[in-house]
Order: structure tokens, then sequence, then C-alpha cells
């Protein structure tokens, strides 16, 4: 039966790896054109196929797990990789260019198709997440991984939020400007969105010295990121030239989310900076 349990359970993990893999390909295609073409839209694409690649790793033993809590945990991921892949299929972050994969119009019509399908699996297994019956209350080491798990996905959704908010204040105060302050605050938004790649490391990491190091990174370089995009989007949000964005109540309003996504930031980096070793004890 033990037995029977662990090829249950390689199978499982060998399926989201499978499916994972397809989306790291995708991951390293959009990380070559970004490099090379300099378009920060690639770059949000990678976000959109990393954000799919995590979810198809962990999405199969979710659903093989038969809990309550996994099966809520998984209908929540199905919905964060369906919405970025959404946005990439309908070219909201531009349009995909083949690297690895050729360019050309077969291969796209491919791609599409692929990427339509996934869509449509993540769709599906989020509702057989939702309408599974049979579940049972998770144990103690469950609960533990699921809590893992509930980070990994807040570090994935809410990064790829601010990464994405911090690249559009970049471009809102110096696209079709050459002026130096204007060009100032745009690289100290652009760093900021790349400090934003410490946070995994540092979620995952245990308790203790280092993890405290890499908050502590992560808070200054993202701070000062947040409160220039706020000055950015107050400035420069009249160039993208919505109806209303000329308004002075509009400008003022874009211009309060990052400045209220910067007390939340500082309030969770806090919070994990002063976390004691002795509680990731009790955790486990």
């Amino acid at each position: 039966m033990e037995r029977s349990n662990h090829s249950s359970l390689l199978l499982v993990w060998a399926v989201g790896a499978l499916w994972s893999l397809v989306f790291w390909l995708f991951v390293f295609n959009a990380v070559i054109v970004g490099a090379f073409s300099g378009s920060d839209e690639q770059w949000c694409q990678m976000w959109c196929f990393v954000i799919a690649a995590v979810v198809a790793l962990l999405l199969p033993w979710l659903m093989s797990m038969r809990t309550v809590w996994s099966a809520h945990m998984g209908a929540a991921l199905a919905v964060c990789a369906t919405c970025p892949l959404l946005a990439v299929v309908t070219e909201f972050f531009g349009e995909w260019y083949g690297a690895i994969f050729g360019d050309g119009e077969p291969v796209h019509c491919y791609v599409m198709c692929a990427l339509w399908g996934s869509i449509a699996a993540f769709v599906a297994a989020g509702l057989y997440c939702c309408f599974r019956r049979n579940t049972h209350e998770a144990t103690p080491s469950q609960l533990f991984c699921l809590r893992i798990l509930g980070r990994v996905a807040l570090v994935l959704g809410g990064g790829f939020a601010i990464f994405a908010m911090l690249i559009v204040g970049g471009l809102l105060v110096a696209i079709y400007s050459e002026v130096w302050w204007r060009l100032a605050l745009a690289w100290v938004s652009l760093v900021a969105a790349y400090a934003l790649f410490i946070w995994p490391l540092a979620e995952l990491l245990p308790r203790g010295r280092w993890r405290r190091v890499c908050f502590r990174l992560l808070l200054i370089g993202v701070m000062p990121g947040l409160i220039t995009s706020s000055v950015s989007y107050f400035i420069g949000l009249p160039i993208f030239g919505f109806p209303g964005d000329d308004l002075l109540i509009v400008r003022i309003f874009f211009a309060l989310i990052p400045l209220a996504v910067a007390v939340f930031m500082w309030r969770y980096i806090f919070r994990r900076i002063t976390e004691s070793p002795q509680e990731n004890v009790n955790e486990n």
C-alpha cells in the first residue's frame, strides 16, 4: 500500500513537472526576447508565464490531496494562472514573439492554441476543485505545506502586480521625455521592479539571519520605487490620454495607489523581519 502511494505521488508530481516545463520554456523565450529587444512588455509576459509555471507544478498535487484547504487553494491558484495567460493571449502586454521556438504565422498559431488549451485546463481544474466531493480536513503537516504554498501564491500574484505598476510608472514619466529628473524617477522605479526578484527567496528561506537580510534588501530596493511611482503617476498620467486623466482628482487617486502599496509592503516586510526563529519551530 505504501509503495502504491509513493507511485501515485510520483506520478502526480511528474504530470505537474511536465506541464510546468512547457511554461518555463515560454519564460526562457520571454527572457531572451526581452533582453535583446529591451521591451518591458516581454518582461511582463515573463511574469505571466512564471505564475502559470508554478501553478501548473502545484495544481496536480493539490487536486490529489483531497482536503478542503487544498481544494480552496487549487481553485484560487487556477484563477491566478488563468488571468495572466488571458492577458498574454489577448495581447494586453503586446504581441508574443518567438526566439527559441522560431517565428512566423504557423508557429504563432500553434503557440496561441497551446496557451488557450492551457487556459481551458486551468479553468477545468479550478471548477473540479470547487465542486469536488469527499474532501476531508488537512493534517498538521499538510496545513504547514499549504501555508507555505499560500505565501508562494502571495509572492507571485502580488509581485507581478507591483512589478507591472512600477514599470508603468516609469514609462509614464520617462516616455517622450529627455529631462534628467524624469529619467531619474523612471530608473528608480525600474530598479525597484527588479528588486522584487528577492521576494521569493526571502519567503522560502528559513527564519533567521539570511531571511532578515533578504527582506531588508527588499525593503531598501522597493520602497523608493513605490514612492517615486506615486510622483510619476501624478505627473505623467495625462500623457496616456485616457478620458478624465487630466483631472486633478483622477491623478491624485492613481498617485495614492503606489503609496497604499508602500504602506502594506512596509508593514508586511517589517513583520517578516521581526519574526523569531522559535516561531518557525512551533509551526513545524
